[in-house]
């Protein structure tokens, strides 16, 4: 499916149907895979908590013939996944980074597009029911004054509601792993 296509045309609310659908489609064969993963990560010890670097969504988005803006939605949606993955498996520290300062530098248009994907998926978190059932905290650090204003004011309701993720926004490249510990040690 050549979802760069069909995004020159649709609304966003269709896109993601026409992405939920295609992901029904090919979930037998994912199960399976997801099954194996699930067996294997199971017969270890896991960690307390994890780090993950949100790196490649244009890479991929380009690599499968679309724009780089269409890569990070689907980045967003594996947000989800991961909250899900790491409640399922009780990993109970998930730390993102999502958007270092270096980012700013990328076109207008692809900022312009991450930056409503933080806002929209801030104000998605807030009002999440699995946050509030589970007691899932969400936490942003970095320089979030950097942020467009309307996306400080999401991440200051979603921080009110919930208090557990930490995500990176806006972080110099260099900062990763001092950021990491000192975040840890808090």
């Amino acid at each position: 499916m050549n979802l760069k296509r069909i995004a020159q045309f649709v609304p966003d609310a269709t896109l993601d149907r026409i992405v939920e659908t295609r992901d029904r489609i090919s979930g037998p064969i994912e199960k399976v895979f997801a099954s194996h993963i699930e067996r294997e990560v199971l017969s270890h010890p896991r960690p307390r908590a994890i780090g993950i670097i949100m790196d490649g969504n244009r890479r991929w988005a380009r690599a499968h013939g679309m724009d780089p803006w269409i890569g990070h939605r689907f980045g967003k949606e594996k947000v989800r996944e991961m909250l899900r993955w790491c409640k399922r498996f009780g990993i109970r520290g998930l730390m993102l980074y999502a958007f270092s300062a270096e980012n700013f530098n990328r076109p207008e248009p692809e900022v312009a597009e991450i930056m409503k994907l933080m806002r929209s998926g801030f104000r998605e978190l807030a009002t999440d029911p699995m946050l509030q059932r589970e007691g899932i905290r969400v936490r942003i650090i970095g320089r979030t004054h950097l942020l467009p204003d309307d996306v400080q004011s999401a991440i200051a309701h979603l921080e009110e509601v919930a208090s557990f993720v930490k995500v990176l926004g806006s972080y110099p490249a260099g900062m990763e792993v001092t950021g990491t510990i000192q975040a840890r040690n808090e």
